[in-house]
C-alpha cells in the first residue's frame, strides 16, 4: 500500500512531504485505501485544472497545515472523491474549492481569495507576507505537526498552512 505521488511512492506509515510542486495537471492522488497516513505536501501550486490534492479509496488519512494555491480560485483545491473514511482534513490554506464527500472532518481550515497574503505565488514562495489575522496562531495542535516547511518549530499557538509567519 502507498501513496502515489506523481510516480514517486512512500509506504503508508511515512509522511509524504513534498516542498514544492509546480506545473502539474493533477498534483497528489491519494488512494487506494491505506492504513493511516500523514499527507504534508506544504506547498501545492496547481495552475491546471484538476485538483491539487485527491482523496479516493483511502482510510485514515490525516491532511494537515497545507498551503494550495489555485490560479483559479474557483477551482478545486481539495478534493474528495469516492470510498473515504476516517479522513481529518484541518489547518489548511486552500485558494480554489474544498470539495468534499462528507465522509471526512473538515476542520479548522481557511478557503478564500487570499490575494495578497504571500511573498510570491507565481514562483512557489506561498510563506505569509504580513501576519494575517485569520491566519496567524489560528491553528489546532497536531502532534503529527510539529515544524513548518522550513524546520521551524510550531508552538502551543501554531498558524495555519504550511509556513510559521515570521514576524520582522
Amino acid at each position: 500500500m502507498r501513496f502515489p505521488v506523481h510516480g514517486a511512492a512512500a509506504r503508508a506509515d511515512q509522511e509524504v512531504e513534498i516542498a514544492a510542486l509546480v506545473g502539474l495537471h493533477h498534483v497528489i492522488d491519494v488512494q487506494p485505501i491505506v492504513p493511516t497516513g500523514v499527507l504534508r505536501c506544504r506547498f501545492v501550486l496547481i495552475p491546471g485544472p484538476d485538483a491539487g490534492i485527491e482523496l479516493a479509496w483511502v482510510d485514515g488519512v490525516r491532511v494537515y497545515n497545507n498551503t494550495v494555491w489555485r490560479q483559479d480560485q474557483g477551482g478545486r483545491g481539495i478534493r474528495s472523491i469516492e470510498k473515504v473514511h476516517n479522513v481529518d482534513i484541518a489547518n489548511n490554506l486552500v485558494r480554489g474549492a474544498l470539495l468534499l464527500t462528507g465522509d471526512e472532518t473538515a476542520r479548522n481550515n481557511v478557503v478564500g481569495p487570499m490575494d495578497g497574503w504571500f511573498v510570491d505565488p507565481a514562483a512557489g514562495n506561498l510563506r505569509l507576507g504580513s501576519a494575517v489575522a485569520e491566519v496567524v496562531d489560528r491553528g489546532l495542535v497536531l502532534p503529527e505537526v510539529v515544524d513548518d516547511i522550513d524546520a521551524r518549530r510550531r508552538g502551543s499557538r501554531p498558524d495555519l498552512g504550511a509556513s510559521e509567519y515570521t514576524r520582522k
